[in-house]
């Protein structure tokens, strides 16, 4: 295996790991809590590559999966994805890729590369409250009305923070990176 794609892989471990970390950190609000694992999959999606960040959050929701307690509050196993919340676990990878190309976009100025990565964070955001709400909407056996003020409207103050929040940190990162 040659230094590069050694490197590529151990930048997508560290951030499986920092996943599995960031989702202990959680405040209970309803039936969908806040954790930080949202913030930390934006900065996955900011720092790597859209490959490397698709991998890095797929092996994290494989670790849940097959039963260690890598989820929200230190749950893991089947039964958290396919519980009311496990739309948003679903959704990890695609919204680390999409978060992820859009940062890829190649610009000359700092204020355009910031707001391509806004953009693509918003994007990502989008995606995990669809997934989120969908299964929710079909676990709980909920209306979409319901669905939208229990999994999305509450969230939505405090995710435009954490994708600042992913950008202000994540960037100077990347070019450090590099």
């Amino acid at each position: 295996m040659s230094k590069k794609y050694l490197y590529k892989a151990v930048r997508s471990g560290v951030f499986a790991a920092l996943l599995c970390i960031s989702s202990f950190l959680v405040i209970p609000i309803g039936a969908v809590p806040v954790t930080m694992t949202v913030l930390t999959i934006m900065l996955c999606g900011v720092i790597l590559t859209p490959f490397e960040a698709f991998c890095a959050t797929a092996v994290y929701v494989l670790m849940g999966a097959i039963g260690f307690p890598v989820f929200s509050g230190g749950s893991g196993g089947i039964g958290a994805l396919v519980g009311i919340t496990g739309g948003y676990i679903w959704s990890y990878p695609f919204m680390a890729f999409v978060v992820s190309s859009c940062c890829q976009i190649k610009v000359d100025k700092k204020p355009i590369k910031y707001i391509f990565a806004f953009l693509g964070c918003l994007c990502g955001l989008l995606i995990c409250y669809f997934f989120g709400t969908l299964q929710y909407i079909v676990v709980a056996a909920t209306n979409i009305n319901t669905a939208l003020y229990v999994c999305v409207l509450p969230f939505i103050p405090i995710d435009i923070i954490k994708a600042v929040c992913s950008l202000f940190i994540g960037i100077p990162i990347k070019k450090y990176l590099k």
